[in-house]
């Protein structure tokens, strides 16, 4: 999240009483305690500075060990720690350009999820008005210690219309073809000057153009491989530009690995795909 306006005052500031006796030594009563902001309250506070493009704000409503996870910079891996989620903040608001409103909020405990509407570079390159997501916020003393990104709304027309005609779709595609064999679709999919990047025919050096990635796909579908995602949240829907996986990798011989996975996008074209094994197989 990005750079976050003025810090948000804390609900509720210190109320001093003072209590007046019949004696000479008139005391002050002692000081409330600040009331700790509860959860909705911080979402809506890290929304707030997320749409001001206030990082320094967004920032000061995070415990020092607070966990984020699936946004894009925290998505391979939840970032831990203040250090590491500011550059997840950092890119909502200088690259993707985030704004989050219309938001529906049901809080349990110190937790809530809000259901938003959702603007960015992303939607506006496409036309789109919006997407709706969900995001979830746990909070302890006063902190966000978490935050997780939850599904899109794929229920949503709008949500549905950007998510089917743009990246996640496009990754589905390849998914499909390559599990169903077929060479011919899986090509269609790349520009002409598209890069791949690892698996065996592209490991020492990339493949560049659409005959060097075929050898690839060829020696893939000849080796019955199949790929299953592990990730519920297929591409970057702040700059659509971009898709990000965990695939579990088989095939006809040999034992199951697991690798990441990310394609680029380009005019409705994947322009490169990288793959780097998280397995020892």
């Amino acid at each position: 999240m990005r750079s976050f306006a003025l810090l948000v005052v804390l609900a509720g500031a210190l109320t001093l009483g003072i209590a007046c006796g019949s004696g000479d030594d008139d005391e002050p009563a002692a000081p409330t305690s600040t009331p700790e902001a509860g959860a909705p309250d911080l979402m809506q506070q890290l929304d707030d500075a997320i749409n001001r493009g206030d990082v320094a704000g967004a920032m000061a409503l995070f415990a020092d060990d607070a966990v984020s996870e699936g946004g894009p910079q925290c998505f391979l891996a939840p970032c831990a720690g203040k250090a590491a989620i500011q550059g997840d903040i950092e890119y909502y608001i200088l690259l993707g350009n985030v704004s989050f409103s219309a938001c529906t909020t049901e809080v349990s405990g110190n937790t809530a999820n809000a259901r938003c509407e959702v603007r960015s570079n992303g939607t506006r390159a496409e036309g789109i008005d919006r997407f709706i997501s969900s995001r979830i916020v746990e909070v302890q003393g006063g902190k966000i210690s978490a935050f997780r990104w939850g599904a899109l709304d794929i229920s949503d027309q709008q949500t549905a219309t950007y998510w089917s005609d743009n990246g996640a779709a496009l990754y589905q595609q390849y998914l499909d073809s390559i599990n169903g064999g077929d060479v011919a679709a899986v090509m269609a999919l790349f520009a002409d000057d598209a890069v791949f990047e690892g698996g065996a025919a592209c490991s020492a050096a990339p493949c560049t153009g659409k005959p060097a990635i075929q050898v690839e796909i060829e020696r893939q579908v000849a080796e019955e491989i199949r790929l299953t995602s592990t990730k519920a949240e297929l591409f970057d829907p702040f700059v659509n530009s971009s898709v990000t996986d965990i695939l579990e990798i088989s095939a006809s011989a040999g034992e199951p690995t697991s690798a990441s996975i990310t394609l680029e996008l380009r005019d409705g074209k994947i322009a490169s795909v990288t793959f780097e094994s998280t397995s020892g197989g």
